[in-house]
């Protein structure tokens, strides 16, 4: 293994690793400096493993806060197309919390309640259909904090050639790491011709089916993104087969790429372009894509969008100024546009391109409406460029399907020659190629549902069907694949103990049917709960549900003083518990009925200094298992030191007073005593750097008064400052 020290410079705007980042809790659209961050990305390690086009990715990210007081955030993570979040944990100190899937709302209400608690929870949830975000909370001044992500799925194969991409965020302009360690692994279905590395100056080494590539980067600057190419030295069979037993169930996949068979589709195409407002971030992709499909046209009509639509009229080379001179703006009304050219345009036109995100925002915006307008033109294909962080990919493809085309997504942030490329490879054979569609899959000669319905592959193209059968099988199975038009392919294949991510591609085919029912027909509860069921079997994210991650029993408090009598630990599925302090001592803790919180009394020997320990859990439940956790706690013996300010210092009755005390980050509450003999509380404010309270003046003599400020931090220590107001008529 070979270690760098460097930095890489790409020429990407506003483009960072799919690498996750914590933002701040409030920055919502708005780009942000590497020196804004609340918490920098310090470490991180990537494995990537792919085994016959099947991906997992696995990232170790560890944080670092700078600063003297708590802080929280929102882990951002783009992920890689196809791919989904099938695993999440956190840590806490040495010690590793893994994720569970539950109920969406269940999940955000547990957040919530743990938080209360002074508990240290991370939440995982969908923000866009390729974004995933978790509340990080909190992060403990100049400390470190370690995040765990694991992603899996299919990568597209097109050609006898795949290409896995881990795509960036644009709300960051370049990000920096302490080191990096990538470990990738490719293993294929038969013998690789190649493999290369993009992104990151790493070697390749390996031959025949397997090729690999480990390296160590160390003080690093990342700008672009990281990917991964390799080739099949032979075309792909017309129908391969893999088949996987669990339980009383067998799962099946049959990849199908169909013989090649040329077509002029594509010679006289319409193009539809979104210039709103949602696109303004990436319309250098947007015009790219938009230029690459009209160079492959014979003849093109074009016409761009937002609340209005921009006819184009001219030749060939005028495109490219023409779609400089758009700045995009607006809403996005799509159903107008679609509704334009279907009754102007459409005749003589072999296929529509849309290029958009897929978000009507103005105009007629109900997706029913827009959907049966395309079936009722389903007899001009549609394909759609699907373009930045945030699409409305179920929306997209569910109108491609429709009108029997496809989906393309550009992955966010790349560059205008990547999104050149991504048409040429995904986009061009969609156009010049004959499209079969399926119509029957037979399961060792018996018929089965297979997801996704109907769907229509084109010659080159790898097509994955997958079904279930409630049948354990093993050895070998066989396979036809039988088209609208009748044509038959048949193969065999073998049920492998390896091919464990076949079941997984079933569960998450089904759920997206199931959504897709859900959008087109409403909610109904058996098919909700059924995608909350294979959420939780499978470990993936669903709009239904979310990955928590919460330790299984919590020390509190978890700052003491040595006089503390006990520790209270909250493990609500403990039958016993037995805690082993760092000094020796073992203490059996005793459940409080009336609480249903486990109590351990102590005493902190004379000897011991303030500072961080450690002690263990060992934690029992009701069926006898057994699971060791490691906790830690502060023992602090030295109350606040504190700071306080009155700000005007001299006031009149009815004017509005600041008051602001300066303490350490320990500080729990801070409590102001009034010379109206009342009291009044302060919080921490992160405009101010210190905790304040409005206090308005009541109808008090003329004279100096003294504002009483008492402290208490976390062990209970408690400290009192005084500051002086002095009010007038």
């Amino acid at each position: 293994m070979k270690k760098f020290a460097l930095a890489l410079v790409c020429f990407v705007a506003g483009a960072v690793y799919g690498f996750g980042i914590i933002f701040p809790p409030d920055l919502g659209e708005k780009e942000i400096s590497y020196s804004e961050l609340p918490v920098i990305p310090y470490e991180a390690e990537l494995t990537i493993t792919i085994d016959d086009n099947f991906v997992v990715g696995e990232l170790k990210q560890t944080f670092y806060n700078p600063r003297r007081f708590n802080e929280e955030g929102v882990f951002n993570f783009v992920l890689p197309e196809g791919t989904s979040v099938i695993g999440f944990a956190t840590w806490d100190g040495p010690t590793r919390i893994p994720g569970v899937i539950l109920e969406k709302k269940k999940a955000i209400r547990t957040y919530e309640e743990l938080r209360a608690r002074a508990i240290d929870p991370g939440i995982l949830l969908p923000a866009a259909r390729n974004l995933f975000t978790a509340k990080i909370v909190p992060i403990p001044p100049r400390s470190t904090k370690m995040l765990e992500l694991v992603f899996a799925g299919l990568l597209p194969e097109v050609d006898g050639k795949v290409r896995f991409v881990l795509p960036f965020s644009s709300q960051i302009d370049s990000i920096r790491f302490e080191r990096i360690k990538v470990n990738i692994t490719v293993r294929g279905r038969t013998e690789l011709s190649e493999m290369k590395i993009s992104g990151l100056p790493m070697s390749v080494s390996g031959g025949g089916k397997v090729f690999s590539s480990e390296d160590e980067f160390e003080k690093i600057t990342l700008s672009g993104p990281l990917e991964i190419d390799y080739s099949y030295g032979e075309d792909a069979p017309v129908l391969s087969v893999a088949a996987y037993s669990a339980g009383d169930s067998t799962f099946g996949l049959a990849i199908f790429s169909p013989p090649v068979v040329s077509q002029k589709r594509g010679r006289n195409l319409a193009l539809l372009v979104d210039v709103s407002a949602s696109v303004k971030d990436y319309y250098y992709q947007v015009r790219a894509a938009a230029e690459k499909c009209i160079s492959a046209a014979e003849n093109f009509s074009l016409a761009c969008f937002n609340d209005t639509i921009i006819h184009f009229s001219g030749d060939r080379g005028e495109v490219p100024r023409f779609l400089e001179g758009i700045t995009p703006a607006y809403g996005t009304d799509i159903y107008s546009a679609l509704t334009d050219f279907y009754s102007h345009r459409a005749e003589g036109t072999d296929a529509l391109i849309v290029i958009t995100d897929g978000f009507p925002s103005v105009g007629e915006t109900g997706q029913k409406m827009i959907r049966t307008l395309v079936e009722s033109h389903s007899d001009i294909p549609l394909y759609i460029i699907a373009i930045g962080e945030d699409v409305n990919g179920n929306f997209l493809e569910k109108l491609a399907r429709i009108a029997g085309g496809s989906v393309i997504y550009i992955p966010p942030g790349a560059e205008k020659s990547t999104v050149e490329d991504e048409v040429s490879r995904y986009l061009l054979p969609y156009l010049t190629r004959k499209p079969y569609e399926v119509k029957r899959v037979e399961f060792n000669g018996r018929p089965v549902e297979f997801y996704p319905p109907r769907p229509i592959a084109y010659g080159g193209i790898a097509c994955p069907i997958v079904w279930a059968v409630e049948d354990s099988l093993s050895g070998t199975v066989r396979v036809k694949v039988i088209t609208n038009s009748g044509e038959q392919f048949s193969a065999e294949g073998r049920v492998l103990p390896s091919a464990g991510y076949v079941q997984r591609l079933w569960a998450r085919a089904r759920v997206d049917f199931l959504l897709d029912k859900i959008a087109s027909e409403g909610e109904k509860k058996e098919w909700v709960d059924e995608i909350i069921a294979l959420s939780k079997r499978f470990t993936f994210v669903t709009p239904y549900t979310a990955f928590l991650a919460a330790p299984r029993a919590v020390l509190r408090p978890r700052v003491i003083q040595p006089r503390d009598p006990k520790l209270v630990i909250d493990a609500p599925y403990a039958v016993r518990v037995v805690v082993e302090m760092p000094w020796g001592e073992r203490i059996i803790a005793q459940k409080n009925p009336k609480t249903g919180l486990w109590e351990a009394r102590f005493l902190v020997p004379q000897n011991v200094r303030d500072g961080e320990y450690y002690c263990t859990l060992i934690i029992t439940d009701k069926a006898g298992s057994q699971w060791r956790q490691r906790q830690k706690f502060v023992v602090d013996t030295k109350p606040p030191q504190l700071k306080a300010k009155i700000e005007p210092q001299k006031a009149s009755p009815g004017t509005r007073v600041l008051l602001k005390v300066f303490a350490p980050q320990d500080t729990r509450t801070i409590m102001a005593k009034l010379p109206n003999g009342k009291t009044l509380s302060l919080h921490y404010s992160g405009r101010y750097k210190a905790s304040v309270a409005e206090w308005v003046v009541p109808s008090l003599p003329p004279g100096k008064y003294k504002i009483r400020f008492v402290a208490t931090d976390f062990a209970g220590n408690q400290q009192e400052t005084v500051a002086e107001i002095t009010i007038s008529q």
